[in-house]
């Protein structure tokens, strides 16, 4: 004859001896486990404060050169505003999407390099910076850009204008 309960109590406790072999297991990543969720939270955390550092300086610059502050909260139409402001036309920002054309996606890194050169000497140039600071507003724009915001320098529109590019018609 089978004996039922003998069978369950043994089901049971390899039950619980599985459990406890696979959570001992478990102990040695659980460290692992939280140091790499608190690794992304940490990202998130700095990728906030940048944001929120981009989003300030930007208010105030554009406020400064008499655009709208509220132009600075919207992330593509931000980067129009910046080229605006630099005297350059506001769709240079999309010269990025011709990257994906096959062979056009070779050449527009180097565009972008000549574009941001362009741009950070222009936009000195219109706060009355002289000098290489440009190169500060090139290769560091989160330190550049908010020295020319918070800055005594005052925005001239005249200054560095861009009258010979048009837009793709």
């Amino acid at each position: 004859m089978y004996n039922y309960d003998y069978n369950y109590d043994y089901n049971v406790d390899s039950l619980f001896n599985n459990i406890e072999k696979s959570s001992e297991s478990l102990g040695a990543f659980a460290g692992l486990w939280t140091l790499l969720i608190g690794m992304i939270w940490l990202v998130i955390i700095i990728g906030l404060l940048i944001t929120i550092w981009r989003i300030v300086y930007r208010w105030v610059l554009f406020t400064k050169a008499g655009k709208n502050g509220w132009e600075a909260i919207i992330p593509v139409y931000s980067s129009w505003t910046l080229y605006e402001v630099s005297g350059f036309p506001g769709w240079f920002c999309f010269i990025g999407f011709a990257s994906f054309i096959p062979f056009v996606k070779y050449v527009v890194p180097f565009v972008y390099l000549a574009i941001g050169i362009v741009t950070s000497m222009s936009i000195c140039k219109k706060f009355n910076k002289s000098g290489a600071f440009w190169v500060l507003v090139w290769l560091l724009p989160d330190i550049g850009l908010p020295i020319l915001a918070f800055g005594k320098d005052k925005y001239d529109k005249t200054k560095g204008e861009q009258k010979n590019i048009q837009p793709i018609k």
